[in-house]
């Protein structure tokens, strides 16, 4: 299936990325990861590894795209970096 050629086109989509795609359109959903580190590297030094990751991959700055109901992981060029937010525990509770 041809579309119109573009350099920010990464992939098409697999059948279940885009059955995600299709109910994220109509229930969106966000995935958030909870890490408890001990003694481990600074925030500073945690976002500039995953800002280095998402340089190196593609997929972690690309959007999904729909042409011709066919769709498409697509290059962003202007991707935010991903978000780190840290927070000090304070007891086993929080």
């Amino acid at each position: 299936m041809a579309i119109a050629s573009s350099k920010n086109i990464l992939r098409r989509l697999s059948p279940i990325e885009e059955a995600l795609a299709i109910i994220n359109q109509a229930f969106p959903f966000t995935v958030v990861c909870v890490l408890k580190i001990q003694s481990g590297p600074s925030p500073e030094a945690l976002q500039s590894a995953l800002t280095r990751l998402q340089q190196s991959n593609p997929l972690l700055s690309a959007l999904i795209r729909e042409r011709n109901g066919v769709f498409w992981f697509e290059q962003d060029m202007e991707a935010n970096p991903i978000s780190l937010q840290t927070e000090l525990r304070i007891d086993e509770n929080h």
